[in-house]
C-alpha cells in the first residue's frame, strides 16, 4: 500500500516537473523529476518480494514482483535514452504498460486478501 501511495506521489511529482519545464537538459534533471517515482517502485518491489519469498498464497504479489522488476528495467531504458537525447516513445509505452501491469497485481493483491482460505 505504501508503495502505491509513494508511485502515485511520484505521479504528481512527475507531472509538475514537466508541466512547468520544456525537456530534460540532463540526468539531473530526470533525477529531480523521477526520483519519488522510482522510490514508489522500489518499495513496491520489496514489498512483493517479501511477500512473495513468504510464500503468500496470493498470486497477485507475483504480478506485482514481475511488474516492479519491468518497471525498473524500463525506467533505467527511459532515463538512458533522455540522458542521450534520443526519441523516448517506446519506453514511454513500457512505461504505461508496466504501470497497467502494476495496476492489474495490486487490485488482485487486495482482492486476493478478501478471499478466505480455502479448507482442503
Amino acid at each position: 500500500m505504501l508503495g502505491a501511495l509513494v508511485y502515485a506521489a511520484g505521479t504528481a511529482v512527475d507531472q509538475n516537473w514537466h508541466a512547468h519545464h520544456a525537456s530534460f537538459e540532463g540526468g539531473a534533471d530526470q533525477v529531480q523529476a523521477h526520483t519519488v517515482l522510482w522510490l514508489g517502485g522500489l518499495i513496491t518491489l520489496v514489498a512483493a518480494a517479501w511477500a512473495v519469498a513468504a510464500r503468500t498464497r496470493n498470486r497477485g504479489y507475483r504480478v506485482v514482483l514481475g511488474s516492479s522488476i519491468a518497471f525498473a528495467v524500463v525506467q533505467a531504458w527511459h532515463f538512458w535514452e533522455h540522458y542521450y537525447h534520443h526519441d523516448p516513445a517506446a519506453p514511454h509505452v513500457a512505461i504505461a504498460l508496466t504501470a497497467a501491469s502494476l495496476l492489474v497485481g495490486m487490485i488482485w493483491v487486495v482482492f486476493g486478501a478478501r478471499r478466505p482460505a480455502r479448507a482442503t
